[in-house]
């Protein structure tokens, strides 16, 4: 399981390009994936290097050979999961939990 506040994606793509033959030893995955402003927030990156770093993150795990299992919307504990969001004041989920198995 992967919970590191943010630096799920980090570490994923680092396994990636440095350890891919990690991922033949690894049969489920549990990690959190942060909203993209929740990224912003932590990374400092721009929104569409963010955003193109998760497409390569969920493309490797699928040439990985993985699948999304479950999927599930983290909103307990008051705000600490949640966000406003500055375009339309509607409050978000900063992050979902996933599940992901190898078919």
């Amino acid at each position: 399981k992967l919970d590191i506040e943010g630096s799920e994606l980090d570490v994923i793509l680092d396994v990636a390009y440095n350890y891919p033959k990690l991922f033949k030893k690894v049969k489920q995955l549990i990690m959190e994936i942060h909203s993209i402003e929740n990224l912003y927030w932590h990374t400092g990156n721009s929104v569409s290097t963010t955003i193109a770093d998760y497409w390569k993150m969920l493309q490797i795990l699928e040439c990985q050979g993985f699948h999304i299992m479950y999927s599930i919307k983290l909103t307990q504990w008051g705000n600490l999961f949640s966000y406003k969001d500055k375009t339309n004041g509607k409050t978000r989920s900063c992050c979902f939990e996933t599940s992901w198995i190898k078919a």
